[in-house]
């Protein structure tokens, strides 16, 4: 009977020790000061959140624009028979910016004194050009090709293309318009980034 009741003691005393522990670990996790663990901020944490997001469009602009095509079949007397010309017009719209992905971490230049980042964009690119409205599509044909050669679908999508082509070649052609599309990507990642406590600035470019 004394042993039952000495074991049924040192069980008591091992809830006790063990409800104490217990009790311990839950007031340290609870009550005990909290210290701030401040992420570091590098080019290499930059480049892994701002890659991810792919291509960037920053401008999007409007284009009025005109093309023509000409088929010569080499001489007056073939045109007049075979000849091809398309005349369009529409409004174009072209999405252009920068691809993110194709950053490197050398290209991300972090400041932790000043709470700067710059980043060096690569060149503005176009992303897509899509057809805003309907197209004004003129065609002049030689009398034999209009007669045994007609195709009007045909004609609309050769238009499209060469509006498309000409639209690209005016967009491409206009450096400060790709300059405004590369710099203007520091106002979206500038959002993307602000959690950090750091701005964008353009020193490194």
């Amino acid at each position: 009977m004394f042993l039952i009741k000495s074991i049924f003691k040192w069980v008591y005393v091992v809830i006790l020790l063990v409800g104490l522990v217990i009790g311990l670990i839950i007031g340290w996790f609870i009550y005990a000061p909290k210290n701030e663990i401040t992420k570091v901020i590098t080019s290499q944490t930059i480049l892994e959140r701002v890659a991810q997001k792919g291509f960037l469009v920053t401008r999007s602009v409007l284009v009025n624009q005109k093309a023509e095509t000409k088929i010569d079949q080499g001489s007056d007397w073939s045109n007049f028979w075979w000849g091809y010309e398309v005349s369009a017009e529409a409004l174009m719209k072209a999405d252009v910016g920068v691809d993110l992905a194709a950053l490197e971490e050398r290209d991300i230049v972090i400041s932790s004194t000043e709470k700067t980042i710059c980043v060096v964009y690569p060149q503005a690119e176009i992303s897509s050009i899509s057809l805003e409205g309907t197209i004004q599509v003129q065609t002049k044909t030689g009398l034999l090709k209009r007669i045994l050669d007609n195709n009007t679908e045909r004609d609309y999508n050769l238009a499209l293309t060469q509006l498309k082509e000409q639209t690209s070649k005016a967009v491409i052609s206009n450096n400060e318009l790709l300059s405004q599309a590369r710099n203007g990507a520091d106002v979206a990642l500038g959002f993307l980034l602000d959690s950090t406590g750091y701005k964008m600035v353009t020193a490194c470019r």
